[in-house]
């Protein structure tokens, strides 16, 4: 008996059931892949924020990018680094806990309205299943800019290592300034006056106080009003003068820090002047 060949007919019918079998493992597998990328991202990125939120409990400041890279970036060395962006006056040895703001602003276009999230204080991002950075910090405007685009959205703000417009799909985190102040415990070390009351004067006997803060990261001015009274005024950081009459004196004093801080303190503080 002879044997039944295959028509033509059934070999392409069998080749285009092979094909839909090779098509769909392989867009199973791209799935697969590109769903295993983005959950390396997120623990890379989870991994980077707990170590930069680390260094700052232990150096109350953040680290600059090149320590972020060299020390602490879980893909150190490779061709795929993590992305981290920071106002430079937070990562230059000055205490967090003196910054009130931060110069570093996310606009969030994930959702919409967009968000805008000021006063961050660091940002970490990571490639997504794209493998392409598109995550950047823009210097050229005050505050400086960090944008997450939609997962609709093509774009690529950063062009290095390659510059390839694609849908956004990087995996982005940041810490607010207040979050990250109370990570570190800064309540524990506020800055504030020190000099707790005034001496008691003596009219016609030379007067002399110093008013003292501490936990000041930068040069402080104080500035207390009224500028005389009973004749004792006030010059940084010193009262002087030789009382002219007996009574209550009262003083507003501010001190302030200087740039880059930003903190003021405010306190009363009170004289009195016995007569002879």
């Amino acid at each position: 008996m002879k044997r039944k060949a295959f028509t033509l007919i059934e070999l392409s019918i069998v080749l285009i059931i092979i094909g839909l079998i090779i098509g769909g493992s392989l867009k199973a597998l791209k799935s697969m892949r590109e769903s295993a990328k983005v959950t390396e991202a997120k623990e890379q990125i989870k991994t980077a924020k707990d170590s930069v939120i680390g260094y700052a409990m232990e150096w109350i400041d953040l680290p600059t990018i090149a320590e972020f890279d060299v020390d602490l970036s879980p893909n150190t060395g490779t061709l795929k680094p993590i992305a981290y962006f920071t106002d430079s006056n937070l990562a230059n040895n000055f205490d967090i806990c003196a910054f009130n703001t931060t110069n570093l602003t996310v606009i969030d276009n994930r959702i919409s309205p967009a968000r805008t999230i000021n006063n961050v204080a660091f940002i970490v991002a990571a490639a997504g299943a794209n493998y392409n950075m598109q995550t950047a910090q823009d210097i050229s405007v005050t505050p400086n800019l960090v944008t997450i685009h939609g997962p609709t959205e093509k774009g690529d703000d950063e062009p290095n290592p390659v510059n390839i417009v694609d849908f956004y799909d990087d995996i982005v985190e940041w810490i607010g300034l207040d979050e990250l102040k109370r990570n570190v415990n800064c309540n524990d070390k506020p800055f504030e006056f020190i000099t707790y009351r005034l001496p008691l004067g003596t009219v016609g006997v030379n007067y002399n106080a110093t008013l003292y803060v501490e936990n000041n990261i930068s040069s402080v001015n104080i500035n207390c009003t009224p500028a005389l009274n009973h004749n004792i005024s006030f010059s940084d950081p010193d009262f002087s003068g030789i009382p002219d009459a007996p009574g209550t004196v009262l003083f507003t004093c501010v001190a302030t820090e200087n740039p880059p801080a930003t903190r003021t303190r405010t306190k009363q503080y009170i004289i009195t002047i016995d007569s002879d």
